[in-house]
């Protein structure tokens, strides 16, 4: 903003020199001297032209990177709440499925192993094949694995639905780091990182007292 108002400033000032100058001595107008005004005032203009464009490009680029940020980052916030969510939901599990302790555990684990035999996977993709094309991916499997799983008829369709979510939301955290590095400067990398695993355990603490606490206020 200060180099926009310091560019407009001298603009205007030779313009209005310009024209003084010009009523005060017409003759000037043939002299070398007005043409080395006209010349100045001409790369004046220019240089704010230009200053004008980058800046909107430039704000174009900040609003953008924050949209796709906010984006990705309700999906990594969403991945965490998935996480831990059977843990609040245990008790109406086993009584909607008739489930022991062991299959509950399998059926809160089974996210875990997908997420983690992923990952190395996850990296490789991200880098080959880029974030954009692997979260439009993982995010319609993870959707299509959380409609199973709140409609689940059976411990089956739940365990499916559950593996759905895991494979689906494994890449989302490589995959934002791999947006950071490429919207964000280095010396914002690491703070976009650390806002980043604030939100994904912010959707894990809402998974825990703030779900119990739905559920029971839910016929």
């Amino acid at each position: 903003p200060v180099l926009h108002g310091l560019l407009l400033s001298l603009y205007r000032a030779i313009k209005q020199w310009e024209i003084w100058r010009y009523y005060c001595n017409p003759r000037i107008t043939n002299s070398r001297y007005s043409h080395s005004l006209l010349h100045v005032q001409e790369t004046t203009r220019t240089i704010y032209t230009r200053f004008n464009t980058h800046l909107g490009t430039m704000k174009t680029i900040i609003s953008q990177r924050w949209i796709i940020f906010s984006i990705v980052a309700s999906s990594y916030f969403l991945s965490f709440f998935h996480r831990t969510a059977p843990a609040a939901l245990s008790q109406e599990l086993i009584t909607a499925f008739k489930a022991s302790s062991i299959s509950l555990g399998v059926l809160g684990g089974v996210y875990y192993y997908l997420y983690l035999a992923l990952q190395l996977p996850t990296g490789v993709m991200v880098d080959a094949f880029g974030p954009r094309k692997i979260l439009i991916i993982s995010g319609v499997a993870a959707g299509i694995g959380s409609i199973l799983f709140g409609f689940a008829p059976t411990f089956l369709f739940a365990l499916a639905g559950r593996a759905l979510v895991g494979l689906g939301v494994s890449v989302v955290f490589i995959s934002l780091l791999k947006l950071n590095s490429h919207w964000f400067s280095a010396k914002e990398f690491a703070s976009m990182t650390g806002l980043t695993v604030l939100l994904g355990n912010l959707g894990a603490v809402s998974s825990a007292k703030p779900l119990a606490f739905i559920i029971t206020i839910i016929p």
